[in-house]
C-alpha cells in the first residue's frame, strides 16, 4: 500500500524506534514489544514518517492505534491492550498490529497528520505545587495569575481544586511524614511520593488564591468534544489505571470550572495578556515537556520573552523539562529585565508520580 514519501529516510526512523523504545517505555514492556515492531516493519515505519513536522513519531503513531481502538472494542488487538500486562499480550499485539494499521490506514494518516502529542497529565500538578510552595518560601504568599505554556486542554490550570497527597521521607532516615494539601472533598485524588527535605511542604488546606488562568497552545483541545477528550485517554498507554483515572476526574471538575484557552505561540501571546494582569497579583508561569529537540529553541525564545515581561512586574516560573535523560523540576524568579534566581529542585517522573529533591534543593 503506498504512501507519501517519507520524510526521513527508513533507517533513520527504524534506529529511532529501535533505540528510544526500551528507554522510553523501560517499565512498559509492552509498548517496548510494539515499538520493536515497528522499528523492523518498513510499512509501519512509512506509517510514522507521516508525523506533523515538530512532532513525535513514535508517541503520535502509538497514539493514534490507541485511539482507534478506544472505540474499536471488537477488534482482536484491542483485546490484548485491554490486559497489557498479562503474559502474551505484547507478542499478540505485536502480530497484530500491522495488519490493523492497514484496515485503518486513512484514519492513521489523518490522525498522524492533524493531532499533537498533548498529553495532560493532571497528576504533573503535584510537581506544580511544590514548585509554587517553594516559590512562595523564597518570596512570601501572593494571590497568583496563572499561564500554562503548551496547556493541551488546560487541566492543570485548576490544581488548587485538587487534593494532594504528599508521601515525604529522607534517604537513610527511617522517618516519613504525610503532606496534604487541596480541599478534602475533591474528586481528583493526586498522590505523590517526595524523597529529600521538603521544608516546604506543610499541611495546609489552602493554596495560594487563583485571580486569573490562561492556557496557550498551539492546537489547544477542547474537553467538551468527545474526540479531544478521546484523544487525550488515548495518549495515556494501556494498563495506567492511575493515570486513567485522575484524567478522566480532572475533565469532570474542568468541565464546570472558568478558563481561558489561546491558540497560538506563548512567546507572541504572552506580552500583551501581561498587561491585563491585576497588580495585586504576581504571573506564574508553568509549563511540562514543551521544549524538545523536534522543538528547537522555544526555551531561548520563550526566556527572552520572559524578559521583556519581567522589565515591568516580577514573574514566578515553575517548569518541567528533560535534563540529561530525566525530568527535572527548576524554578525561576524573574525582575528587572532578568533572571534573578534560578533552582533546579529535583528529579521526577513524567506524570508527576514521584520527586526526589537534590541535595541542597530545599
Amino acid at each position: 500500500m503506498a504512501l507519501d514519501p517519507v520524510k526521513l529516510p527508513l533507517p533513520a526512523h527504524s534506529a529511532r524506534f529501535r533505540a528510544e523504545g526500551p528507554v522510553r517505555f523501560a517499565g512498559n514492556p509492552f509498548y517496548s514489544a510494539i515499538c520493536d515492531t515497528i522499528a523492523n516493519d518498513n510499512f509501519l515505519l512509512e506509517l510514522a514518517s507521516l508525523a506533523a513536522p515538530g512532532e513525535d513519531p513514535i508517541y503520535l503513531l502509538l497514539g493514534a492505534v490507541h485511539f482507534l481502538l478506544l472505540s474499536d472494542g471488537a477488534h482482536p488487538l484491542a483485546e490484548a491492550y485491554s490486559r497489557p500486562k498479562s503474559p502474551g499480550a505484547g507478542h499478540e499485539a505485536q502480530q497484530l498490529l500491522g495488519s490493523f494499521c492497514a484496515e485503518h490506514i486513512e484514519a492513521i494518516r489523518l490522525l498522524l497528520e492533524s493531532r499533537s502529542v498533548q498529553t495532560n497529565d493532571a497528576g504533573r500538578s503535584a510537581l506544580l505545587v511544590g514548585g509554587i510552595l517553594k516559590l512562595e518560601e523564597l518570596l512570601g504568599r501572593k494571590a497568583l495569575t496563572l499561564v500554562d505554556v503548551g496547556c493541551s486542554a488546560g487541566l492543570n490550570l485548576n490544581f488548587d481544586l485538587f487534593r494532594f497527597q504528599f508521601y515525604c521521607g529522607s534517604i537513610g532516615s527511617g522517618r516519613s511524614r504525610t503532606v496534604k494539601l487541596g480541599p478534602p472533598t475533591s474528586e481528583v485524588r493526586i498522590p505523590c511520593r517526595v524523597v529529600g527535605k521538603v521544608p516546604f511542604l506543610t499541611d495546609a488546606e489552602d493554596l495560594p488564591a487563583i485571580v486569573g488562568r490562561l492556557g496557550i497552545d498551539l492546537r489547544p483541545l477542547d474537553i467538551s468534544v468527545a474526540e479531544d477528550v478521546r484523544w487525550l485517554e488515548a495518549l495515556v498507554w494501556p494498563g495506567q489505571r492511575r493515570r486513567l483515572r485522575i484524567l478522566r476526574s480532572a475533565v469532570r471538575v474542568f468541565r464546570h470550572s472558568p478558563r481561558v484557552l489561546i491558540e497560538g505561540d506563548a512567546v507572541t501571546e504572552l506580552p500583551f495578556f501581561q498587561r491585563k494582569v491585576s497588580d495585586g497579583s504576581d504571573l506564574l508561569i508553568f509549563q511540562s515537556f514543551v521544549e524538545s529537540d523536534l522543538r528547537p529553541g522555544l526555551e531561548a525564545r520563550l526566556r527572552l520573552a520572559l524578559a521583556a515581561i519581567s522589565r515591568d512586574r516580577l514573574l514566578r516560573r515553575c517548569f518541567v523539562e528533560w535534563n540529561g535523560g530525566h525530568p527535572e523540576l527548576k524554578i525561576e524568579v524573574w525582575d528587572r529585565g532578568g533572571c534573578q534566581i534560578s533552582l533546579a529542585l529535583g528529579t521526577c517522573l513524567p506524570d508527576g508520580s514521584s520527586l526526589r529533591i537534590y541535595d541542597g534543593g530545599n
